[in-house]
C-alpha cells in the first residue's frame, strides 16, 4: 500500500491512508524539507507537513562554510516565502546570503511567518537601521549578521534570544555594546564572532566563566584586557581564540620582563585541544623604552616572540625572524624522557630549533642596547668604520 495515498484521492482510484495526521507528521520528520514538500499529495499530508518540525538542513558553500537552513538564493525565492511558510511553518532555518532585501519590512515578514526558526543567516543583505524583529525569534540558536555595516543594534538586544548558541557579526560597524551584555547568554553561548565591530567595548574576562564557549573572535574591536589575567580554570571549553590589539599580550608587549607571564598564560591556553592563539606571535612596541633600532648592516634586535614546538614539548623564544636570529628557547615544560612517546620527534625537532640560534647565542631574551653593540663589534663592522660602535 502507498502510505501517501489518502481518502481525498479515493475517488480517483487511490487507497485510503489509515494513518492519522500526527503519525504522518512523525514520519515526515525523518525527511528533508524538499522531500516533505513533495510528500504533500493530499490535504491530510499537507496538514501533517504543517505540524512537522523540519529536520536540521545544512548548506555548504564553495568557500567551505557550512550554514543551517534552506538557502533563499534570489529575490524570487524571497517573494515565495509566504507560500513556503504556509507549507512548512516549522522550518528549522533560513539562509539569506547576499540576497539584497528590497523592503525594510522583510525581516518583520520572516519573523511573523517563521516564529519558530532555530537558525537564521542574514549575511550581506544590506540591512540598515534598527531591525527589532531580528531579536524576537525566541527559539533561535544561531544568528549570522555578517557584512551588514549599516545595521544599527546593541548587544543588549540579545536578551530577546535566550537560547542563542552561535553569533556571527563580522563587519557590523554600526553595532554598539559592551561584552557585559552577553552575560544573559552565559549558559548557552558556544561560538562568538564580533570581528571588525569597532564600537564594541568591554573586558575579555567577562567571558571567562562561560562554561560552553568554544570560539571567540574579537579582532579589530575596542575590547580590552590582559592575557596574564587568564587562569587555568578560565575559558574551560575554548578551542579557538582570536584576540585584538586591546588585549595586552595578544599582539604586543611594552616590557621584556612581561613576556614570561604572558607566555605562561598563553601556554595554559594552548594546552587545550586545537586552540588558535593569534599564531603565537608578539612584538615589542616601538614606543617602549627598551626598543632600539638595528645598526646598519647588522641583524635586527630579536624583539619578536613566537611559540616553539619540538615533539610533545612546548616553549617560546625571542627572534628577529631572520636566519640565525633566534635567542635560546625558553621551555614551558620539562623535556620528555627517553621512554616517553614522541621522544625521537622531540630530539629531531630540537636540533632544528637550536640550529637558528647563532648571533644571539647564550641570550634567552633580547640583549640591552649596549650588549647588542658589543655583539656587533665582536661580529665585525661590515663597513670598516673607525668610530666606536657605541656612537651609532
Amino acid at each position: 500500500m502507498d502510505i501517501t495515498s489518502s481518502s481525498d484521492d479515493k475517488e480517483n482510484g487511490g487507497e485510503e491512508c489509515k494513518l492519522g495526521v500526527d503519525e504522518i507528521s512523525l514520519i515526515l520528520a525523518f525527511l528533508s524539507w524538499n522531500e516533505i514538500l513533495n510528500a504533500r499529495v493530499s490535504k491530510k499530508w499537507q496538514e501533517a507537513a504543517k505540524l512537522t518540525t523540519v529536520p536540521d538542513t545544512k548548506e555548504r558553500f564553495h568557500e567551505g562554510d557550512e550554514y543551517h537552513g534552506v538557502y533563499i538564493r534570489n529575490q524570487d525565492a524571497v517573494n515565495a516565502l509566504g507560500w513556503l511558510s504556509d507549507a512548512l511553518p516549522r522550518l528549522d532555518g533560513l539562509i539569506f546570503r547576499g540576497s539584497r532585501f528590497t523592503s525594510t519590512r522583510t525581516v518583520d515578514y520572516i519573523q511573523q511567518r517563521f516564529p519558530e526558526l532555530r537558525h537564521l543567516t542574514l549575511s550581506g543583505t544590506d540591512l540598515s537601521g534598527f531591525q527589532p524583529s531580528i531579536f524576537l525569534f525566541r527559539y533561535l540558536i544561531s544568528l549570522d549578521l555578517t557584512e551588514n555595516e549599516e545595521l544599527e543594534w546593541d548587544l543588549e538586544s540579545l536578551s530577546g534570544l535566550p537560547n542563542l548558541q552561535s553569533l556571527e557579526t563580522y563587519e557590523n560597524r554600526s553595532m554598539t555594546g559592551n561584552l557585559q551584555s552577553l552575560r544573559v547568554l552565559k549558559d548557552s553561548l558556544v561560538s562568538l564572532s564580533l570581528h571588525s565591530c569597532q564600537n564594541l567595548t568591554g573586558n575579555l574576562m567577562v567571558l571567562a566563566d562561560f562554561p560552553y564557549l568554544q570560539r571567540i573572535d574579537i579582532r579589530q574591536t575596542n575590547v580590552t584586557g590582559d592575557i596574564r589575567e587568564i587562569r587555568s580554570k578560565d575559558f574551560v571549553s575554548i578551542n579557538k581564540l582570536f584576540l585584538g590589539d586591546g588585549i595586552y599580550g595578544s599582539c604586543f608587549f611594552d616590557r621584556i620582563d612581561d613576556v614570561p607571564g604572558i607566555m605562561k598564560a598563553a601556554h595554559n591556553l594552548m594546552k587545550k585541544p586545537t586552540v588558535v592563539y593569534n599564531n603565537g606571535l608578539m612584538y615589542l612596541r616601538e614606543d617602549s623604552l627598551q626598543f632600539y633600532h638595528a645598526l646598519e648592516g647588522m641583524p635586527d634586535p630579536p624583539f619578536w616572540v613566537e611559540s616553539v614546538y619540538a615533539g610533545p614539548r612546548q616553549g617560546w623564544k625571542f627572534t628577529n625572524h631572520a636566519t640565525g636570529g633566534d635567542c635560546e628557547t625558553q621551555w614551558s615544560e620539562p623535556a620528555p624522557l627517553v621512554t616517553d612517546e614522541g621522544y625521537d620527534k622531540y630530539v629531531k625537532e630540537s636540533i632544528r630549533v637550536n640550529k637558528n640560534v647563532k648571533f644571539f647565542r647564550g641570550f634567552t631574551e633580547p640583549p640591552t642596547h649596549e650588549e647588542y653593540l658589543d655583539l656587533c663589534r665582536d661580529a665585525g663592522d661590515p663597513f670598516d668604520r673607525r668610530i666606536p660602535l657605541r656612537f651609532y
